[in-house]
């Protein structure tokens, strides 16, 4: 069942999570959009335990990718949390040793899931604020293609993006092939 309105209506809750041992939070992408089409890593820094992660609008110093997006659970630092695709460990791709989220393929992903408590105790200390793990739709079928465009109320900042998703079934559906791309400046 959904709870409220707003970004709490993106929180979902089963019995699944009503018996795990850790606070969990399942976050589908298909509501993300809803509040925030642009980008899947815009909306998971208006969640309440997402807080203090760099976007590409961050100022910075020129120590760290300040053009990528990381995610920063509970204020612990993007170094702090362990980013997972489907379960796998992501390795740090910025020079400061977080995730640069932007490399996923974002246009394939199903869902987020979101552990905040004890996760350090699962995952080592990569983990000490807790876990991101991307899970992809293994299914995906077809062609999926977005674009975007913004500006600024005083006409500058412009931002845009393109990406495409495409997937298909191989040798009678006894295997899956899917790609995803995108450009965003």
């Amino acid at each position: 069942a959904c709870l409220g309105t707003g970004v709490a209506r993106l929180i979902h809750f089963s019995s699944i999570h009503a018996l795990s041992p850790t606070p969990l939070t399942t976050v589908d992408t298909a509501e993300l959009a809803k509040t925030t089409p642009s980008d899947t890593a815009d909306a998971l820094n208006k969640l309440p335990t997402i807080l203090g992660g760099r976007t590409p609008r961050t100022q910075g110093n020129g120590s760290t990718n300040n053009g990528g997006n990381t995610l920063s659970l509970r204020n612990f630092g993007a170094t702090r949390t362990l980013v997972l695709m489907n379960g796998h460990r992501i390795a740090p791709n910025n020079q400061d040793g977080s995730v640069n989220i932007d490399v996923l393929p974002q246009m394939l992903t199903q869902r987020v899931d979101i552990v905040t408590g004890g996760a350090s105790a699962i995952y080592g200390s990569d983990a000490v604020a807790g876990v991101v793990n991307y899970l992809l739709d293994k299914e995906f079928t077809g062609l999926s293609v977005k674009a975007d465009y913004g500006m600024s109320k005083y006409s500058d900042g412009d931002q845009y993006q393109l990406g495409a998703a495409w997937g298909t079934g191989l040798f009678s559906d006894r295997g899956h092939f899917e790609v995803a791309a995108r450009f965003r400046h």
